[in-house]
């Protein structure tokens, strides 16, 4: 049972939260697509995903952390984007593929829940 329990549904959320935020980001970047000086930014999951990782569930035979591992993304300017003579850093192309590469994460992360939730579905009908 304890692997229908462990921390798994919570990291998937934090994930879930972290793409949409993403979206969020990247919308903003093409939006401003012509707003001279502006600088793109996008958010970086990798820091978060290795500290979600040694988060972990802790020691045997400790306390659970309260509310286990969390996945906080982090909003960065983009590096290594060359510049505009306006100063603008966001290429449209760029921005416009990393929305669907965005969305066809966030998709999996939702059938991974989805997936998870079956699990629990399942294994509470069989108890019962």
């Amino acid at each position: 049972m304890g692997i229908l329990f462990n921390d798994t549904i919570q990291v998937l959320t934090s994930m879930l939260q972290g793409t949409t935020l993403r979206h969020e980001v990247l919308s903003r970047n093409i939006a401003n697509l012509e707003t001279p000086g502006y600088r793109g930014q996008d958010v970086s999951f990798r820091t978060a995903l290795r500290s979600a990782m040694l988060e972990g569930p802790g020691e045997p035979g400790q306390a659970p952390p309260e509310q286990g591992p969390h996945v906080r993304p982090v909003i960065q300017e983009e590096a290594g984007r060359s510049t505009r003579r306006d100063g603008n850093t966001v290429d449209l192309d760029r921005q416009m593929v990393k929305v669907a590469q965005n969305a066809m994460h966030h998709n999996a992360l939702i059938h991974l829940m989805n997936s998870r939730f079956n699990l629990l579905r399942l294994a509470m009908r069989d108890r019962g």
